[in-house]
């Protein structure tokens, strides 16, 4: 093998040093081409970061997707809907109450769980109604982020929306889904997102519960982690310390959801062996069933042992009378229910798998669609390099295909509003992979070389202005000079279709180009109008929307290549400035923005804005104000309406039917189930009393009801002896809280509790959870003057010794301010509480200060923690809010003003 010789020089430097000048040049120009054609692609990307900024940056956060179904939402589904109930924080649906209390079903929303589903431009969000027994009942369009033109068309298609009802989700395979013609991307990419949402077997609505790190334990009592759903829905993985497989446990709901032993249905698990082979043991979870017979079958150790030690493929097909399987004496059809539940739960994986393998989307057509498209684009490449194919005939039979298939039936044609919304919100898993496959080479072959396929061979607007364009018409022959200037107006369309994509994200580009107009099905005016006018105009001007018109042919022609010979021109020049400047207004808006969020007003009453939704609620009255520029939907409006409504029902003292009132009025010392709801909001008060110890305490509502602060509306002072019985009644430890089965028990059977101290907080804070729902930016929440922000906003606190005017004024950004405080004499003079009584001395508490305001990110602590301050010594409520890093002021009998170091300064 010969050896080069070190001296000689390398070729490149041959090239560089000792080559003729014509190399030299050939390599420069080759640089020049490459760079410019790196410049264009530079562009293009700058565009479209750009507009996903725009979109991200314009786009309302989401606190909870179900927070923000109205009952008019409701309604559309269960017209006798009456109320709701909270979201369920684990399954995201809203349950939906008639006015007797009936359950109508469940209502839920698949954004956000489905933002990432893109149809043709964008995601889409539904709302789906459940019966309870699971059913789907209907399903709705609430928003939608894709081209308005098919949108509409879905909206009104009924056969579409007629396939949904009837699936039971978890027990029955998705149906096969038709989409609608002419919006097949757009409806296909809402029916994956209702079988997303959905689909899987996880949702079960008679035993919404996961299963729990315990439960697991007592199949593997060695399990230290579990991985929920995993390898599939309704399984659950159990590790141990070392993170190795011990097993699996599996539930049998929602299997079972439907199926009735003697009185209701059971879930069961059971746990499988590591190599998911063998049923291990055999466990009842929950059931509605009739107690006795359930336990009659738990105390029969060989039932259930019977039940374990096969696989999973031959319990699949067993014959329970075969194998000698019998059921418990006493509870035989509800232990039947029970084996027949596994066999259920095991046939219904088995489906659910094959259906996973065989499809991963069940719609109809969509693999034809495809293929079809592949083969447009691979006849266009045909027809782009290989001249032979460029006969006459040839050339029309392709032209045929071209307006038949890809025009008329895909519809699927590239357009500036389809590249927007990919760079809106970004490709995913749902859009098609050959129309991205069709934008690429669209764009990347005109890159690279001198040919423009997608305007010359496939673009069926093209062709039908060809065909137009040799009818023997007299032709226009324009001057050159008006040629010239018209040729630069689809530049112009160009760039103003990219400012609207920035700076107005809610701005519909398919109403700058034709090509929604052959979509058949749908009802595109502005669409139409422009495809009329351009074919009109191609009879007598060849070609004419092509050369004068079309947006989408100038972002081809901007970054295809001129061959070997590339400089900076006037287009570059051109692309350069006008994206600059875009992007420069873009951020000078949003800096703008940012900045006029964060002024404030000179006064804190005068401009503040007119309420734009105000009323009544816990005997004071409620409001919520706006930012001049927004406005309340009328359906947020009833919302807000009807979310009051509901907690003051379900949590007051003051209603007779609320569960507060039914759990007060009980005498019992067992254990009473309550909501979930309700548990939250008791454990925080706990809390507060054991830091306050006890000084403030909710069960002292036998003492409010005692001095007629109550609903008791008692007038007159109660003597030594109606204290003495009312404080034997009361006492935060005898509460105690189950926060795991979501119950209470009493150790007095008279024992009361009262919401009052931080319930308007609450429900400021649930307002603002629907308000952000909502899309609301800024609001200001005032509930019996418990207030909550979001955005930068001025208030000021009264000054508790003269009313008319205030202490001081706050600033407020996305906190919640409360206040507390005396303003009525004592009995001897002294300054007291009229609302918070001491529960160790039975009477109104004396204090040295009259008022304390608390700053929280939250305002039912900032309303629990203002009451709770109050009843403390000043040196007291400082020390331990100093300790819990609570913004506070107390002010004084004498105007002192007292603050902790985390109050804002100079406020």
């Amino acid at each position: 093998m010969s050896k080069s010789n070190p001296s000689d020089p390398s070729p490149l430097l041959a090239i560089l040093d000792g080559a003729p000048s014509r190399n030299r040049s050939q390599l420069r120009l080759l640089l020049i081409t490459w760079l410019v054609r790196s410049y264009r692609l530079l562009i293009l990307g700058f565009a479209v970061w750009l507009i996903h900024h725009a979109a991200q940056t314009t786009a309302s956060p989401s606190d909870d997707a179900d927070a923000g179904i109205s009952i008019t939402s409701a309604r559309q589904i269960f017209p006798q809907a009456d109320r709701l109930r909270p979201a369920e924080p684990q399954q995201k649906r809203v349950a939906v109450l008639s006015a007797s209390g009936e359950l109508l079903g469940y209502v839920l929303r698949t954004s956000p769980d489905t933002d990432d589903l893109v149809g043709y431009t964008g995601p889409n969000d539904l709302l789906i109604g459940l019966s309870p027994a699971g059913e789907v009942v209907q399903v709705r369009l609430l928003e939608s982020h894709d081209t308005a033109s098919h949108v509409e068309s879905i909206r009104t298609a009924q056969e579409f929306w007629q396939q949904f009802p009837g699936w039971t989700p978890g027990l029955q395979p998705f149906p096969k889904i038709e989409g609608v013609s002419g919006s097949t991307l757009t409806s296909l990419a809402m029916a994956e997102a209702v079988q997303r949402r959905l689909s899987g077997g996880t949702t079960s609505l008679r035993f919404p519960e996961a299963v729990s790190l315990k439960e697991v334990q007592s199949f593997f009592p060695d399990a230290n982690s579990i991985k929920v759903d995993q390898p599939r829905a309704g399984w659950t993985a159990a590790f141990d310390a070392q993170s190795a497989l011990l097993g699996y446990v599996v539930r049998t709901s929602p299997a079972t959801d439907n199926q009735i032993g003697y009185q209701g249905p059971t879930e069961s698990l059971f746990s499988v062996s590591p190599d998911q082979q063998t049923i291990l043991a055999v466990r009842i979870r929950q059931s509605y069933e009739t107690p006795d017979y359930v336990q009659r079958i738990e105390n029969d150790a060989a039932f259930l042992h019977l039940l374990a030690g096969r696989t999973l493929e031959d319990y699949r097909q067993l014959d329970f009378q075969s194998a000698g399987i019998e059921g418990v004496s006493g509870a035989t059809i509800t232990s039947f229910s029970i084996a027949d539940g596994i066999r259920r739960r095991l046939r219904m994986d088995a489906t659910f798998q094959a259906e996973k393998e065989t499809s991963s989307r069940s719609v109809r057509n969509v693999t034809l669609r495809q293929m079809v498209l592949v083969g447009i684009i691979a006849g266009g490449l045909l027809m782009t390099f290989w001249t032979r194919l460029r006969g006459r005939w040839t050339r029309r039979l392709w032209q045929v295909a071209v307006i038949i298939l890809f025009g008329f039936w895909l519809g699927d044609l590239l357009s500036l509003s389809l590249l927007t919304g990919w760079s809106r919100h970004g490709l995913s898993e749902s859009s098609s992979v050959v129309l991205m496959v069709l934008a690429a080479v669209s764009l990347g072959i005109p890159w690279t070389t001198k040919q423009q396929m997608y305007c010359h061979q496939l673009c069926p607007h093209g062709v039908a202005q060809e065909w137009l364009g040799k009818l023997p018409v007299q032709k226009w022959h324009l001057p050159r000079r008006l040629t010239r200037w018209l040729s630069f107006f689809p530049s112009i369309i160009l760039i103003v279709a990219l400012a609207l994509a920035v700076l107005k994200p809610g701005f519909d580009l398919t109403q700058l180009e034709p090509f929604d107009a052959w979509s058949v099905g749908t009802l595109a005016v502005a669409s139409c109008v422009i495809a009329i006018l351009g074919l009109a105009t191609s009879v007598v001007l060849p070609q004419g929307y092509c050369r004068f018109g079309c947006p989408t042919g100038a972002l081809l022609k901007f970054v295809r290549s001129h061959g070997q010979a590339e400089s900076f021109g006037r287009q570059e020049a051109i692309a350069s400035v006008a994206i600059v400047a875009i992007a420069a207004v873009h951020f000078a808006s949003s800096w703008e923005t940012k900045i006029n969020q964060e002024k404030l007003p000179q006064t804190f009453s005068d401009r503040l804005p007119m309420p734009a939704i105000s009323g009544d609620a816990f005997g004071t009255s409620w409001s919520v104000r706006l930012r001049p520029s927004q406005t309340l939907p009328v359906e947020l409006r009833e919302s807000l309406s009807a979310e009051l409504v509901r907690i003051e029902r379900k949590l007051s003292h003051w209603q007779p039917e609320s569960e507060t009132s039914l759990f007060n009025s009980s005498d019992t010392t067992l254990e009473l189930e309550v909501s979930e709801e309700l548990i939250q909001l008791l454990q925080q008060a706990k809390e507060t009393s054991e830091l306050t110890q006890g000084k403030y305490d909710i069960t002292v509502s036998p003492l409010v009801d005692l001095w007629g602060y109550g609903p008791a509306r008692r007038t007159g002072v109660p003597t030594d002896d109606e204290i003495a019985t009312a404080l034997d009644r009361v006492g935060w430890n005898n509460l105690h809280i189950d926060a795991e089965y979501h119950s209470l028990r009493k150790d007095h059977p008279q024992l009361q509790i009262d919401l009052g101290s931080f319930l308007q907080g609450y429900a400021a804070d649930r307002l603002a959870v629907l308000l952000s729902a909502g899309q609301i930016d800024e609001f200001l929440i005032d509930v019996g003057g418990e207030l909550r922000a979001r955005g930068f906003w001025s208030v000021a606190i009264d000054d508790p010794h003269d009313p008319q005017r205030p202490l001081l004024t706050l600033k407020l950004k996305d906190q919640a301010l409360a206040t507390s405080g005396t303003y009525r004499p004592g009995l001897n003079g002294e300054t007291t509480t009229r609302h918070l009584l001491s529960p160790v001395t039975g009477r109104p508490i004396v204090t040295d200060f009259v008022l304390c305001a608390v700053i929280a990110p939250i305002a039912c602590d900032a309303d629990r923690w203002a009451t709770a301050y109050l009843s403390l010594p000043v040196d007291e409520a400082l020390s331990l809010a100093e300790s819990r890093h609570d913004a506070v002021l107390l002010v004084t009998q004498n105007g002192l003003i007292q603050k902790t170091s985390w109050w804002p300064r100079d406020q």
